[in-house]
């Protein structure tokens, strides 16, 4: 068999192995979207914080009407969206400065 060959068949092997290793308890995606991660939000946290605990969001939703009343910057409307569930978080310049959700699970 070919050198080439051979590398081919092993990637392949390797790339099944990781793809079917990777499915979790029961092979649901872990969701990061449950009520306990939206309840460790809070207003002051920096972005960084937050996509520690959710991860990158979705959507970004920049402030159509530029600087709001009271924001010191545009307003960012950011949204994590996974199946039912949904969390949208508003930044003024790096920090929260609002939060809301709907469809929260608990942590699986």
């Amino acid at each position: 068999m070919p050198s080439a060959t051979r590398f081919i068949l092993k990637l392949l092997v390797l790339s099944s192995a990781l793809i079917l290793g990777c499915g979790g308890n029961d092979g649901r995606v872990k969701t990061r979207l449950t009520t306990a991660n939206f309840d460790a939000i809070q207003n002051g946290m920096s972005k960084v914080q937050v996509i520690q605990i959710l991860g990158r969001w979705r959507e970004e939703i920049p402030d159509t009407a530029g600087k709001s009343a009271g924001a010191s910057n545009a307003l960012l409307h950011c949204r994590w969206k996974q199946d039912a569930a949904q969390i949208d978080i508003t930044f003024d310049g790096d920090k929260v400065i609002s939060k809301s959700a709907t469809g929260l699970g608990e942590s699986n």
